[in-house]
């Protein structure tokens, strides 16, 4: 491992490169495992909300996290929710509930940045709100507060921090100053309609989980960090969403609210630059995304587009279509019934395209990745050709203002046509596949260490040995 010699440079940070939906849980899964035979780990959310859902396997269990850190289920690691974080107290109550019985000890491992702004129920009406009044222009939000959230952070008005919370008569008045402001904004700007028994019964939740959190481990973010370092400990940084959303680099303004970069990670957990040591870029062998936004290399187009948004998953199980189908729509589908490509957060269906190599070295460049891990490479099993967007036509460089422009110039490499599904070795792929893994390392100039090759967590090839 790069750099882990450095005592200094005590993080490694995870985190996305395409839209989101990476598969970020699975490898801090997978790596937690591994690392924790070898050091005292921490796992530090430093974005995001319980707009997050990184899917996390326990035995024949799966949990899927939202609100907290990907290693709660790992005995001996410390896991901290950061100051980058919009907390929704009810949701991380709920998920820790859920896994009491497998994690016993997680209340002496999870600690929360007095720092972290912390989600009101009325934030969630705003949020509602204003996807509403977009109309055709909706974002597709999470509908988790997270946007109106942070910009209540960010306006330096409305906005509950954890500390402001843990404290009983700061918090009645701060939040009846913040309540009344919301509602206020709801009734004037968005004459928005409240369901006056159903807030009633979330805001008594609510109140629940906040008393819930005066229980729990505060600490400040930065001060928990720089003792973790100074200890020796190996923090992973994990990011929520993609750099394709980050709210300033990625494709305005379809995007998250946040920093989802690894320049993200400084400033939502309180350390420097040089603090940090490896960075993990995660990508699929393919592309997806999420809601509205340009996605140059999506396989149907506007058809499929149209599709995926106006249709369920239950509507999907009624057709067989193999992903060699040569309507481009069909084929999409196809190829999201076999990754089952549903939103972990949302159930919302994922539009699926082809791996765009000048975006991933965006985003490589962007965070100054060192090691990439590819997931789902066993989804294109069955495919006869590959196609991968080597470039751009009339575009040079990424332009992500431009996005919705450019079209695509692909190689086409001849798929496997058989199995990898659970390959645990390099030497066991066909020839086929190391040549499309091949060809991905040459184009972005950044080595391959991690190979997701199924579901499960140790379906996995380690390219590259970590230390």
């Amino acid at each position: 491992m790069n750099n882990q010699n450095d005592s200094k440079k005590r993080v490694m940070v995870i985190l996305g490169l395409q839209w989101g939906d990476e598969g970020k849980g699975k490898f801090i899964d997978f790596l937690v495992l591994f690392l924790s035979s070898l050091h005292k780990l921490v796992v530090a959310r430093f974005q995001g909300g319980s707009n997050a859902g990184h899917s996390i396997e326990f035995g024949e269990r799966q949990v899927v996290f939202h609100a907290l850190p990907s290693g709660m289920l790992q005995k001996d690691t410390y896991n901290l929710v950061g100051a980058g974080v919009n907390v929704d107290v009810i949701s991380m109550q709920k998920e820790i509930m859920e896994i009491q019985d497998i994690a016993p000890w997680w209340k002496e491992n999870l600690f929360i940045a007095k720092e972290a702004t912390v989600v009101v129920p009325t934030a969630k009406l705003i949020d509602n709100a204003q996807e509403a009044s977009r109309g055709k222009g909706k974002i597709g939000t999470t509908g988790k507060a997270i946007g109106p959230t942070y910009a209540d952070f960010y306006g330096r008005t409305d906005d509950l921090s954890v500390y402001e919370a843990i404290d009983e008569e700061i918090f009645k008045k701060r939040y009846k100053e913040i309540k009344d402001s919301h509602l206020n904004t709801l009734s004037k700007k968005y004459n928005f309609a409240i369901d006056e028994k159903e807030f009633k019964l979330e805001e008594e939740k609510f109140f629940e989980s906040i008393k819930f959190l005066r229980t729990l481990n505060i600490v400040s973010s930065h001060n928990f960090m720089q003792i973790s370092i100074k200890d020796g400990k190996q923090v992973i940084a994990e990011g929520a969403q993609g750099t394709l959303l980050d709210v300033r680099f990625g494709s305005r303004r379809d995007v998250t609210s946040s920093h989802t970069t690894s320049a993200g990670a400084c400033v939502g957990l309180g350390i420097s630059p040089q603090s940090i040591g490896e960075v993990i870029g995660v990508c699929k062998a393919y592309g997806t995304r999420v809601g509205s936004g340009p996605f140059p290399t999506e396989i149907g187009g506007k058809e499929a587009y149209a599709w995926s948004g106006s249709h369920k998953r239950s509507d999907e199980e009624n057709f067989n279509y193999d992903v060699n189908d040569s309507d481009p729509t069909h084929q999409e589908i196809a190829l999201r019934t076999l990754g089952k490509e549903y939103g972990a957060t949302t159930g919302r269906l994922r539009r699926c395209g082809w791996l765009d190599l000048p975006l991933v070295k965006y985003a490589i460049a962007l965070n100054g990745v060192t090691m990439l891990g590819i997931t789902k490479l066993d989804i294109l099993d069955t495919l006869e050709e590959i196609p991968i967007c080597v470039a751009y036509e009339n575009f040079e460089n990424v332009d992500m203002d431009k996005l919705g422009e450019v079209k695509g110039i692909y190689k086409n490499l001849p798929g496997w046509k058989t199995s990898t599904r659970g390959c645990t070795s390099y030497d066991e792929l066909p020839p086929e596949a190391k040549n499309y893994l091949e060809l991905i390392e040459r184009e972005l100039g950044v080595p391959i260490a991690f190979i997701s090759t199924g579901p499960k967590r140790l379906e996995m090839i380690e390219k590259i040995k970590l230390s």
